[in-house]
């Protein structure tokens, strides 16, 4: 029998409480077993607001150890392991002190998948600013900038990298700059950075997606990829010195591109993903041709982690409109990878 997936319950004034139930009506009769950590009184509330029919069952950790009896009540039940923290629920409104509920659901799951009770997590939207000021005013003077970078921090201190991956399409992309400002993802570039995230994600490639040599196509930085000099250097200098570097270690790379033409149907056909130098460079076009299906996945970690590509929707919350299909995704792609599938 095959582990559970644990997913995080995301700001539960947003719609995270909403998809999840969503996806759990979608899946239950599926393989894509998970259980949901959270606070079971406010995902009941969620239930009631939104007239679901939906029973919910509390569950403790121990009861991860048997999969054949957690595999038989998710037919019938969205299972939470219970969290009790107080929140200030009210859909739609971003409430700061609901931040520790959400830090201790994300912690919660990395212990679960350390200790091999779940073999994967899947993070529900949060929203970045509400727990980093939450952090800031309680404990901490590192800033939020994400579940990436928490979950690095946290757990294996290893750097980190964001994939984004569809079940609608084949095409992957990563921006090799995560969540800072363009001028430091600028910055941040160099032969060595760039080589050794490639590496990181041609790896990762060949470990999960079992592709033996991955076609890796990789973007410029610069309107035309600088244009032999004339709209910058970083082509030059250090972009595609950086892919004679890798081709040298026998890796299938190609580039480097112009980001405005390079996402073609064909070049989509004829890669196996596509790696641009920061984080809208990459995510624009994804998110445009697959925003309903997206899934982020984070490289490095020691353990697989997916999340939808979408935020918090505070905006629709009180509404019973937010689409499911991207957290569906999310938990099919990381049950397919923990598994090789």
């Amino acid at each position: 029998m095959k582990k559970i997936l644990a997913l995080t319950c995301g700001d539960p004034n947003s719609i995270a409480t909403l998809i999840s139930l969503k996806a759990w009506l979608q899946l239950r009769e599926s393989p894509y077993i998970f259980v949901f950590i959270g606070n079971k009184n406010n995902v009941d509330k969620a239930i009631s607001y939104f007239n679901l029919s939906i029973k919910t069952k509390a569950i403790e950790t121990s009861h991860l150890q048997d999969t054949k009896q957690i595999s038989e009540l998710f037919k019938e039940f969205f299972l939470v392991l219970n969290i009790d923290s107080h929140i200030d629920f009210e859909l739609g409104k971003p409430v700061v002190t609901n931040a520790e509920y959400v830090l201790q659901s994300i912690n919660t799951a990395v212990k679960l998948v350390e200790e091999s009770l779940v073999s994967a997590i899947i993070t529900n939207p949060v929203d970045k600013h509400l727990i980093d000021s939450y952090l800031q005013e309680k404990i901490s003077a590192k800033k939020f900038l994400g579940h990436t970078e928490y979950l690095s921090d946290i757990s294996n201190q290893k750097p980190t990298t964001m994939m984004f991956c569809s079940n609608a399409s084949s095409l992957k992309v990563v921006p090799l700059t995560t969540h800072v400002s363009l001028k430091e993802a600028i910055n941040s570039l160099s032969i060595d950075f760039i080589v050794d995230k490639t590496l990181q994600i041609n790896d990762f490639l060949r470990k999960y997606y079992k592709i033996t040599t991955p076609k890796i196509f990789m973007l410029g930085l610069n309107p035309h990829s600088g244009e032999n000099g004339l709209m910058g250097n970083e082509e030059i200098n250090i972009i595609n010195p950086a892919i004679k570097k890798l081709k040298e270690l026998d890796l299938n790379i190609s580039g480097s591109f112009p980001a405005d033409s390079c996402f073609s149907q064909y070049n989509i056909n004829n890669s196996d993903i596509i790696i641009g130098m920061y984080h809208d460079q990459v995510l624009t076009p994804f998110k445009t041709l697959y925003f309903d299906s997206g899934v982020n996945t984070t490289i490095g970690l020691d353990f697989i982690r997916t999340s939808p590509d979408h935020g918090v929707g505070f905006n629709i919350a009180k509404e019973n409109i937010a689409s499911a299909n991207s957290l569906i995704a999310s938990l099919e792609v990381a049950y397919n990878l923990v598994n090789h599938e």
